[in-house]
């Protein structure tokens, strides 16, 4: 396990695959998504298959997994500067890197790549709910319980943050530390959509890849008109398809990251 101090809190990050030095491809790094995602979720899904190409990075978001538990700061522009903060830890020379976010973890994601484009070399969103918090289902999950938030999820899902007893009694405790002593669900709500005209002058490759079962299936195909250079997918699963479908994520993301992105003609301000 690795420690990196960040916007003074200690973060739990972990590296796969060939060094970034060492690597022909620059590092792509992995966002999970909000309350019950933590690293774990990518290390047992698509991280194995990445990681044999480039190297993978991947993190705890602050109060999540086993980064620092912090009162605040869990709004898209405080988790985009973390991830700054990481990336500059952690830089081995790359001019830009290459971004897969989950959820709210690509929310992070296209909030960091808005802000520093220059710095991004490839996005992926990966179930990106825009307005953030005005997604029916995702407002009511966010809701429940931490034990009902987790017989809410599918149980392919389930055994992706599950292997018995231990485990799943740390998760909950943890789960219930965040929502207790923590602004996460209050700043969960507050955060705003992101207007049209902002996302057109984000003229780097993205795609976006959605569960033809998902919530947030329209967002998808908002990005895909607004955005100028974007590839968007659609794949048989619900909100959690790197979960449920590991490998035909990971085979698109590969295939993505070492692609090259025509201008996309359906891009409209």
């Amino acid at each position: 396990m690795s420690i990196v101090r960040i916007n003074e809190l200690d973060f739990h990050v972990q590296q796969a695959g060939p060094a970034p030095a060492d690597a022909a491809h620059p590092p792509v790094y992995l966002i999970h998504g909000l309350m019950l995602g933590n690293m774990v979720g990518w290390y047992f899904t698509i991280t194995p298959h990445l990681a044999k190409h480039r190297p993978v990075v991947m993190y705890d978001l602050r109060g999540h997994g086993k980064s620092q538990l912090a009162a605040s700061g869990y709004d898209l522009d405080t988790m985009a500067s973390d991830l700054d903060g990481l990336i500059k830890a952690s830089d081995a020379g790359h001019d830009a890197v290459d971004l897969v976010g989950h959820s709210w973890g690509g929310l992070v994601a296209l909030t960091y790549a808005l802000y520093h484009p220059h710095r991004v070399r490839r996005l992926v969103l990966i179930e990106v709910p825009l307005p953030p918090s005005n997604i029916g289902e995702m407002k009511r999950f966010m809701e429940l319980s931490p034990k009902d938030m987790l017989a809410a999820l599918p149980r392919s899902a389930q055994q992706g943050f599950l292997s018995g007893g231990r485990q799943t009694f740390r998760l909950l405790r943890n789960l219930g530390k965040l929502v207790r002593n923590t602004t996460v669900l209050d700043d969960f709500k507050a955060a705003k959509d992101i207007s049209d005209t902002y996302l057109s002058l984000l003229n780097v490759p993205v795609m976006t890849l959605y569960g033809t079962k998902s919530p947030c299936l329209e967002t998808g195909r908002r990005l895909e008109r607004v955005l100028p250079q974007c590839r968007h997918l659609e794949i048989e699963a619900g909100h959690n398809l790197y979960a449920e479908a590991p490998q035909q994520t990971a085979d698109l993301i590969n295939d993505f990251l070492g692609a090259t992105v025509a201008p996309n003609p359906l891009a409209t301000v």
